[in-house]
């Protein structure tokens, strides 16, 4: 006999790695953070930048000679202000960037730590961070019940019945290991299974499978699950139909669970790497912070950078909300959940964070303190006439 459990325990493994996938990915992607910064890299970005930034520099220092007034006040009160932003512009710069890449580090650690105690935090008893892996745990439950009896489900006589007590002391296991580990009960269907498979082999029916072996015990212990549990059956008469299409039932199953899962490990890595790559042109946006112009590239990256943070953050949020409404339910298929966890989740998080980033970059430029700053702007003009 193939063993079935075998054909889908690669799609399993596939589920039960990807359920610590967030803070594998954290781990691995703090090293490529602390690698970059120290590398050949980095520094030739640091001297391309310091370079544009003395070029900037050097325009605004020929705009305030223009300007230079030989009463009161040898410059305007901006100056002052303008030439302590350039000290420190270079200071951060020079030498080799070191204390801005420490300054940028510093935001990212800060950024991690915030979403690790968003995760740590406890709804219902359990830890978003718990709940979600416990979501996803009773996911390869699922599939690895399902294996145990689409194997089953090809056999006639003895060899069903051998195969059915298998099944129930495997299935008695998972469950107990399962309820151990998260301190969670399970649905009522994953015991009504075990009842069923033991009513099975120690009632009236387990003399009957050897000796009529169309007595249907499988369809007997599929129905203690009150249909939860994914299963095909009939169609083909005999093993070939139990065998072949409850092996096909539990792979489709599992290798769906594995590409949803999939998409969010490329969504999770994808994000830290946009991360990453704004942090590595963190040099350019402080040095052209000088450029004539309205606005400095410096806030736009400050907020480019948190909204990604934020975007962390929701996604989070999000994904253990839901995970505990399920834990807390009666569901047992968790493909709504691996759709929210790999494809809506992480849309509507892009997009919540979209829209505070925009928000605080329209008030920063049009909303209150853009109106606080160009009154600052006009009393100062004001005074300068009248003192003329």
């Amino acid at each position: 006999m193939i063993n079935l459990y075998l054909a889908v325990d690669g799609a399993t493994q596939i589920m039960e790695k990807a359920v610590k996938v967030n803070q594998d990915v954290i781990t691995s992607w703090n090293a490529r953070w602390a690698t970059i910064f120290n590398s050949l890299l980095f520094e030739i970005i640091v001297t391309m930048s310091v370079f544009a930034g003395v070029v900037a520099i050097c325009v605004w220092m020929t705009s305030e000679l223009k300007d230079f007034d030989g009463g009161d006040y040898l410059f305007k009160r901006s100056f002052y202000t303008n030439l302590f932003w350039a000290l420190f512009v270079m200071a951060m710069l020079v030498p080799g960037g070191d204390r801005l890449a420490t300054l940028v580090q510093g935001l990212h650690t800060f950024g991690q730590k915030f979403n690790q105690q968003a995760l740590e935090y406890q709804m219902d008893g359990i830890t978003i961070q718990d709940a979600i892996r416990a979501t996803v745990a009773r996911g390869t439950l699922n599939a690895d019940i399902s294996a145990q009896m689409a194997q089953c489900q090809g056999l006639i006589g003895e060899r069903q019945f051998a195969c059915l007590s298998n099944a129930r002391e495997q299935v008695q296991q998972m469950i107990n290991s399962y309820e151990e580990e998260w301190v969670i009960d399970l649905p009522g269907g994953f015991r009504a299974l075990e009842e069923a498979l033991t009513n099975i082999i120690y009632g009236e029916d387990g003399p009957d499978i050897i000796s009529n072996p169309n007595s249907g015990p499988i369809e007997a212990a599929n129905e203690g699950m009150a249909g939860n549990i994914e299963r095909v059956r009939g169609g083909i008469p005999g093993a070939i139909s139990g065998f072949f299409l409850g092996s096909v039932a539990s792979i489709v199953q599992s290798f769906v669970q594995g590409i949803l899962l999939d998409f969010q490990w490329a969504f999770v890595n994808l994000l830290e790497l946009a991360m990453l790559l704004t942090a590595m042109v963190s040099p350019f946006a402080l040095a052209l912070s000088f450029l004539p112009g309205v606005g400095r590239p410096i806030i736009a990256w400050i907020i480019a950078y948190v909204s990604m943070v934020m975007v962390q953050f929701y996604y989070n949020i999000i994904t253990g909300i839901v995970a505990v409404v399920v834990l807390n339910s009666n569901a047992q298929d968790i493909n709504g959940f691996l759709l929210v966890l790999a494809i809506f989740a992480p849309v509507l998080a892009i997009k919540l964070a979209q829209g505070g980033g925009i928000a605080v970059f329209d008030t920063l430029t049009s909303g209150t303190i853009g109106l606080a700053l160009a009154s600052v702007g006009i009393v100062s003009r004001s005074a300068a006439s009248a003192k003329k």
